[in-house]
């Protein structure tokens, strides 16, 4: 027992280098070949249907996200290579137990897979968490807890926001802010997916298909009465920023509105 104690970690190093070097082959030289197949329509139906923008985006965009998520999943492997490495040393488990750390004779009454399982799920929980955090990425159900990530430097607040724009009245509009005029999306998913829109080079477009998507979303939750909302011509999207205010006395008055698009149901009609 005390042998397989003390090469758990060149164990587990080996272990992790193999997998690593297998992914990095199949990253180099297969991952580019699975993407150029799926994009052309050429591979098998489910991978097809993953790549759905060719209209918007070119094939060097998919593999360059290739490149991106290859590159991910290699420093995941690594982090929990190296978070399993650390979960087998002696002072690690006297901290994370205390005084109830293992003995080498108490260790001896664990077979070798009980103890291998202790060690992956350790290395599962830390290296998931290193990953997040290092890539500020989030992959359910570890995080790297953006909110928590960053200094608020100014006294104020920008968000993306949605307006409806009425029927018989173009100039006329009103922030949907009720979650059941864009159900299944609230504002804070709302402001987090156009937040990520607005980082793609394509941006204009995507937001515009949002849009249009929205509207679809908000006329047909109207057609089956789960809200009271009046019927759209379509939406706009603002990025509206406030001065905090303690009290709030602002909320429905932002200081500034900036318009990034504007979208319409495809077969919406016109006043």
């Amino acid at each position: 027992m005390s042998f397989r104690r003390q090469n758990s970690p060149r164990i587990i190093l080996a272990v992790t280098g193999c997998c690593a070097s297998i992914w990095v082959l199949f990253a180099a030289y297969l991952g580019p070949q699975i993407v150029a197949s799926a994009y052309h329509g050429k591979s098998t139906p489910l991978l097809n249907s993953i790549i759905s923008g060719q209209s918007t985006h070119p094939l060097p965009y998919y593999l360059e996200a290739w490149r991106v998520v290859s590159f991910e999943v290699l420093l995941g492997l690594l982090l929990l290579g190296f978070a399993a490495v650390i979960a087998t040393r002696p002072a690690v488990q006297s901290a994370v137990w205390g005084e109830r750390a293992m003995t080498q004779e108490q260790a001896g009454c664990l077979s070798g897979t009980r103890l291998l399982m202790i060690y992956i799920v350790l290395g599962v929980i830390v290296g998931g968490s290193l990953f997040c955090i290092a890539t500020e990425t989030e992959r359910w159900p570890f995080s790297g807890y953006p909110m928590y990530s960053r200094i608020e430097r100014t006294n104020s607040l920008t968000q993306f926001r949605l307006y409806g724009i009425m029927q018989h009245d173009g100039a006329k509009e009103f922030p949907l802010v009720n979650y059941r005029y864009t159900q299944p999306f609230d504002n804070a998913r709302i402001n987090a997916s156009f937040a990520r829109l607005e980082a793609d080079p394509a941006k204009e477009q995507l937001f515009r298909e949002a849009l249009r998507d929205f509207h679809s979303r908000y006329e047909a939750l109207r057609e089956q009465r789960r809200h009271s909302g009046p019927r759209l011509r379509g939406l706009r999207l603002y990025k509206v920023v406030w001065t905090l205010d303690p009290l709030a006395r602002n909320v429905n008055d932002p200081d500034r509105r900036e318009l990034l698009a504007e979208g319409h149901q495809d077969n919406a009609q016109a006043p």
